[in-house]
């Protein structure tokens, strides 16, 4: 199987040479060449609008939080998925829907920033990757997440429709939401702000017993009066 690629708008990025022509006739056998450019452009735009509603119903599905209706978007069968926040390589339903189970209680909503499409199979699969950004969290904890990201899709026909056979997000580098301090960082934080207020006081209290000192009587020995001693008869 061959990929076309195709970016927004297709009609501007379609190279037209004649290896690339071959390469595109290999997802499309029997197509003259003729009529191959033209064909493949549109096809691949609407293989974009494809992966645009697919991403669009899979963001849905996450809207209603309910573990088991996203889990329901990928096969059940053969699958590798590999989560933004896991450590697991998830190969089952049973492991999506326990990823997802935790996931949706963050109140996800994502937004694709950047994409692009490679169509495979003749139109039967395709490559969706690029870069998306998430909302997580409630309230005024709500944060953006940027991630990079590539579904593979297949389209399993009748009532199956399009599946989910393979799922990568990892966060971007650098443009990350920012991890809250851990309990024992938060404790770290709390000793060394109390350990500074103290040692300014104790240095606060040191400049004051000097200044205090520079004003006081002197008591050296020598300029106190003498007493008289009194004899012993």
């Amino acid at each position: 199987m061959t990929p076309r690629e195709c970016r927004p708008p297709c009609a501007l990025r379609l190279p037209l040479a004649s290896g690339r022509l071959l390469l595109a006739s290999d997802a499309f056998p029997g197509l003259p060449l003729t009529i191959m450019p033209l064909f493949v452009c549109l096809f691949s735009g609407g293989m974009l609008l494809t992966a645009q509603a697919n991403f669009k119903a899979w963001n849905e599905a996450l809207a209603t939080k309910d573990h088991k209706v996203v889990a329901k978007m990928y096969s059940p069968s053969a699958l590798s998925f590999l989560p933004t926040v896991s450590p697991e390589h998830i190969k089952s339903l049973n492991g999506t829907e326990a990823y997802f189970y935790d996931f949706v209680k963050k109140n996800p909503d994502g937004r694709v920033t950047d994409e692009s499409v490679q169509m495979y199979d003749g139109g039967k699969a395709y490559l969706h990757t690029g870069m998306y950004t998430f909302m997580l969290g409630s309230g005024d904890a709500r944060a953006p997440l940027s991630a990079r990201f590539s579904y593979m899709w297949k389209d399993y026909g009748g009532d199956t429709g399009w599946k989910i056979t393979h799922h990568h997000s990892s966060v971007t580098p650098g443009k990350g939401a920012e991890d809250p301090p851990s309990a024992q960082n938060q404790k770290r934080i709390i000793d060394l702000a109390s350990a500074a207020v103290a040692m300014a006081t104790l240095a606060a209290f040191a400049a004051l017993v000097a200044a205090a000192k520079a004003f006081m009587p002197s008591k050296d020995p020598a300029a106190a009066p003498a007493v008289a001693s009194r004899g012993v008869s």
